[in-house]
């Protein structure tokens, strides 16, 4: 009597086992994957990377024939070596990418506004953006004239002229009233400096070595400065 009960109950016993070991069935292993983990990128900025940071105030005018120059201040906590890159350089500046310095002398071509500069400083990594500015370069109101001449070789009289002692160089906004005095004969290059804007007139005469004066050349009238 009392084997007979064991025996019936050998069967259900080994049912609970195998439901017990999860015999192929699906719920068991939902709850974990064999899948590996993605592996972690250490070059990613959510990895530990600081990005530089860059700040500053560029200057937004510069006369023309003045030196202009600024110099962003940087910082990387990280230590990173940075390099330095700009959009809509100015065509009269020169920059710098180990320092981001942007520098130069604007001259008369370069008058009018440069807009959208804009200076990135980089960690090879991470990038950081200074705000675009613009660079106006204005007018000075003062200009220089160069003027160049060949030098006589005769006389009115047709005879040759071999003892050339200078020019007078006549200039004036209303007439001929400004003299400079080119006592070398060999010089037929001379620059008029700080001259406002405006039309002025220019001639030339030459002297010998004994004070004979030749006839004024043509007059020259140049304008300067912008006139509309």
């Amino acid at each position: 009597m009392h084997i007979h009960r064991i025996l019936r109950l050998l069967p259900a016993i080994a049912t609970l086992l195998l439901m017990a070991c999860g015999g192929g069935g699906s719920t068991g292993q939902s709850q974990v994957s064999d899948t590996p983990a993605p592996p972690v990128d250490s070059t990613s900025p959510a990895q530990g990377n600081n990005a530089p940071v860059i700040r500053g105030s560029p200057g937004t005018e510069v006369v023309r024939g003045e030196f202009y120059d600024f110099v962003p201040v940087v910082a990387d906590s990280d230590g990173d070596i940075l390099r330095f890159s700009i959009r809509n350089r100015p065509s009269w500046a020169a920059f710098d990418e180990a320092t981001g310095r942007l520098k130069g002398t604007p001259g008369m071509d370069d008058l009018g506004r440069h807009e959208e500069i804009r200076i990135t400083v980089t960690d090879g990594i991470s990038t950081a953006n200074l705000p675009g500015f613009t660079i106006e370069v204005l007018d000075n109101g003062r200009y220089s004239v160069t003027l160049s001449w060949d030098p006589p070789v005769r006389r009115t009289d047709g005879t040759p002229l071999t003892e050339l002692g200078g020019y007078y160089l006549y200039f004036g906004a209303a007439s001929l009233d400004r003299l400079v005095i080119v006592d070398n004969p060999g010089i037929t290059t001379w620059t008029l400096t700080d001259l406002a804007a405006g039309t002025w007139q220019i001639a030339l005469s030459a002297f010998d070595q004994d004070g004979t004066v030749s006839e004024l050349s043509n007059v020259l009238e140049i304008s300067l400065g912008r006139t509309g």
